[in-house]
Parts: structure tokens; sequence; C-alpha cells
């Protein structure tokens, strides 16, 4: 609404009512547009989770031959043992407690802790097309 940032002027007509119409506009687009993403996260996340689980096993995850970049691979596994240290989830915690081995849980409990923003950067380096293309 300012006309010059500087001088703190504002535009001719700049009103509050106009002021507390597009603050309430851009608060219902965030909500609309994460609720949406929220909903994309999850099934992006139920699918890749699934379908890779089904045909390379639980341990997918931990499958270095599974990965195009073994750099991205090792960066990406170090930062999920990570994830699962933070975790406060009841599922993880009771996972320690009944296992030892492998060294992680499976799939559909490590890949649930962590971002969506790691779960894509696996599924990028992951090395077989078609799998990624079912998923997709």
């Amino acid at each position: 609404m300012e006309a010059d940032h500087a001088t703190r002027r504002f535009r001719a007509g700049a009103n509050f009512r106009t002021v507390v119409t597009l603050y309430r506009f851009d608060t219902e687009l965030k909500s609309l547009l994460f609720r949406a993403i929220q909903e994309i996260e999850i099934a992006m996340r139920t699918r890749i989770i699934h379908h890779f689980s089904l045909q390379f096993g639980p341990f997918w995850f931990m499958d270095a031959s599974l990965f195009s970049n073994q750099s991205l691979f090792d960066q990406h596994l170090r930062i999920l043992r990570r994830d699962l240290q933070h975790s406060n989830e009841d599922y993880i915690t009771e996972h320690w407690q009944r296992y030892d081995s492998p060294d992680m849980p499976p799939s559909w409990k490590t890949l649930e802790v962590t971002t969506f923003g790691l779960l894509s950067r696996l599924y990028s380096n992951f090395a077989d097309p078609t799998a990624k293309h079912v998923v997709a």
C-alpha cells in the first residue's frame, strides 16, 4: 500500500479496510494451499513407501544398489538416522525396544519421521525408472 517505502507515504486511496481485506484473502489462500500441499504430500509418501516396499522389500531405502548416486545415498542415510534419533514417536520407541537389527526400522516407520524433502530426494536418486514411473 506504500507509494514510497523510504518516506512511508501511502498510495492514494489506501485505507485500513483494503488492508484488512487483502490480509484475510492472503490468509485464506495460504490455508487452501497448505491443505492441498498436505494432501499431495501424504499421497506421495504413501505411494512411495507402499510401492517400493512391495517391490524392493521393507528396507529398500538402506540398499545402496538401488540408488544412482552413492554419495547422495550416504548423505540421505545419515539424515534418516538423525531423524530417527530425534523422533519421539511411540512406534519408533517401541520398535527400538523390540528390535535391534537392522539398525533402522522398516520404511513404513522410518520414512514417516523424515521430511517430505528428504523423501523426494530419495525418490529422485532411486535408480529404477520403471518403479519411479509407477509411483509418479
